[in-house]
């Protein structure tokens, strides 16, 4: 450590007035001071640190072959950069999440373009001010609770994106090692629980405006299915929504600070829930993190989106590195709040956030028996067939009699429900399901002897699917 003789005398005496020091000597590039263990151990440890770090030191503390050693060397000067730039990455952020939400609200809505004024408005409103909300408050309280530690941080730092979502979400630097265990909880913890304290009500906001309906969801081409973590799930017991749910970008917001939550609470590497893997486990969390990467590469082959998100684990390096204070325990009120932490993983996490599908209608026709029938003038006559729906969405079928003439009268009915109708059927066919139809077809007293081709067709979207019935009058 290059420092002044007055400072080195400085630091010998700041230690010594906490502990009884017994052997000097120059470590880790600074100095190390072997001491005999106080039974108060943490509170003089966190009182030389604050002690020391005004004069651009840092205080550590390990315990190892039974000598426990205080470490003072120089804090590396970390770079620092404006709040102007904070600013302008929040801003930007803003911009690119209305334009975001001005696209989902678009889409929702069914009216007007992107860059329309009102789309615009209600973007900002229902989507980009609940989600950077949800951020901040993640971010925020990372913050707090990092300058109640009194450690050098910065504020947070917005990423933009492109749409649907308009950001990568965002973070905060701290400038210097953690002090404790107990920072480690406290700190790790403060962003998640922040963050799903917002969520939650953006969530039920959300519920409340988003509409249950089979029509507007299933729709033909490219469809995303959006997975819902268990905290959802049970949310929709309050806020019953019949039929298949369309998100409303409110309730998008919401979705979005869950996955964000259940992500940074993985237990790997530097994320929150890493920091305190970290505080409980201690050098073990490092085996934890290892089977979070195997999790992650295993999900992968559902949704390629967890193996991104591993190799960045990976990148950022999967143990995490201790803490200046390594020896003093966690309290019990730190261990219930890591298993907290470890319930709101279970229920935020998402394993397969998000599906697209093309939807792909399909229907046939088929008959059993024979489409040419003798019948007599005055007469009717008996079909029986199958319509089953062979795609992979579930279609509104309409089944219709073309070529009928003048006087003559059918009737469809659907077996199973005794459902008819004297024109037309309209029946609800889930993807792969079937109906046996009968139709009956009567002449009139006064048609004339001869053969007649009538279509027998159904639609449902663009899948389409017909027969040929012939009639003969005799």
């Amino acid at each position: 450590m290059s420092a002044s003789r007055e400072i080195l005398e400085m630091v010998r005496r700041e230690v010594g007035l906490r502990f009884r020091i017994r052997e000097v000597y120059t470590a880790r590039g600074g100095l190390g001071f072997v001491i005999e263990p106080p039974d108060d151990l943490e509170e003089e440890f966190e009182d030389l640190r604050r002690e020391l770090r005004p004069l651009g030191m840092v205080v550590s503390v390990d315990d190892k072959d039974g000598r426990v050693t205080v470490f003072v060397v120089n804090l590396p000067r970390g770079r620092t950069r404006p709040v102007s730039v904070n600013q302008f990455m929040l801003l930007l952020t803003f911009v690119t999440t209305v334009v975001s939400g001005s696209l989902l609200w678009a889409s929702f809505t069914g009216e007007g373009g992107v860059f329309e004024v009102h789309n615009l408005l209600w973007g900002a409103l229902t989507f980009a001010v609940p989600l950077l909300l949800i951020l901040g408050t993640h971010e925020l309280s990372h913050y707090l609770m990092s300058k109640r530690y009194g450690l050098s941080v910065s504020l947070p730092f917005f990423i933009p994106s492109i749409p649907p979502v308009g950001t990568f979400g965002a973070f905060i630097s701290i400038r210097e090692p953690l002090p404790s265990r107990k920072a480690l909880v406290d700190i790790g913890l403060a962003g998640p629980f922040g963050g799903f304290l917002v969520a939650i009500p953006v969530l039920a906001i959300g519920y409340s405006l988003s509409i249950g309906d089979s029509s507007t969801l299933w729709q033909e081409g490219l469809v995303t299915f959006f997975g819902m973590p268990l905290i959802m799930q049970a949310m929709m017991f309050l806020f019953p929504v019949g039929g298949d749910l369309l998100m409303h970008p409110t309730m998008f917001a919401g979705w979005l600070g869950l996955f964000i939550t259940g992500i940074n609470l993985l237990p790997a590497g530097q994320l929150d829930g890493g920091h305190v893997s970290r505080a409980v486990l201690g050098d073990r969390a490092v085996y934890v993190g290892y089977v979070v990467m195997g999790a992650l590469i295993l999900l992968s082959t559902v949704y390629t989106g967890w193996l991104i998100f591993g190799l960045l684990i990976l990148m950022l390096g999967v143990s995490h590195p201790p803490p200046l204070n390594d020896i003093t325990p966690l309290d019990r009120k730190r261990y219930l709040a890591a298993a907290i932490g470890l319930v709101l993983l279970i229920t935020c996490f998402i394993p397969v956030p998000m599906e697209s599908r093309l939807n792909q209608p399909s229907l046939s026709l088929q008959s059993d028996e024979p489409l040419e029938m003798n019948i007599s003038a005055g007469g009717g006559v008996q079909f029986n067939f199958t319509m089953e729906n062979d795609g992979n969405m579930p279609l509104l079928v309409t089944l219709s009699l073309d070529n009928l003439s003048s006087g003559w009268s059918h009737m469809f009915t659907v077996l199973e429900s005794g459902d008819n109708s004297s024109s037309s059927l309209q029946v609800d066919l889930d993807a792969g399901q079937s109906v046996q139809i009968r139709l009956d077809v009567v002449a009139d007293s006064n048609a004339s002897v001869g053969m007649y081709g009538l279509e027998l067709g159904v639609s449902g979207g663009s899948a389409h699917d017909s027969l040929s019935v012939r009639l003969s009058i005799v």
